[in-house]
């Protein structure tokens, strides 16, 4: 049921989103965040900075179309993230 998912970023306010992500955050001590946002979801695209900001540690944004193509370009990019947070 849409009623119980979790609120996306394009439903304003978005603090809720933000606070979830926040908790979330802390409760598994996270010391970076990925953020993946799909190339025609504006929204998202337009909130990753505002996440750079909000967040106190590193956040990582890539784009995606949900292409098989771009998989191997993806685990690259996440990998050289880890490697920055050891």
């Amino acid at each position: 049921n849409a009623f119980n998912m979790p609120p996306c970023s394009r439903a304003r306010p978005n603090d809720s989103v933000y606070k979830r992500i926040s908790e979330t955050l802390i409760s598994a001590k996270a010391s970076g965040l990925i953020v993946k946002c799909l190339k025609f979801c504006d929204h998202w695209y337009t909130e990753r900075e505002r996440m750079r900001r909000t967040f106190n540690i590193p956040v990582m944004v890539f784009d995606s179309d949900y292409a098989k193509g771009g998989n191997e370009r993806v685990v690259n990019r996440v990998e050289a993230f880890l490697e920055t947070l050891s």
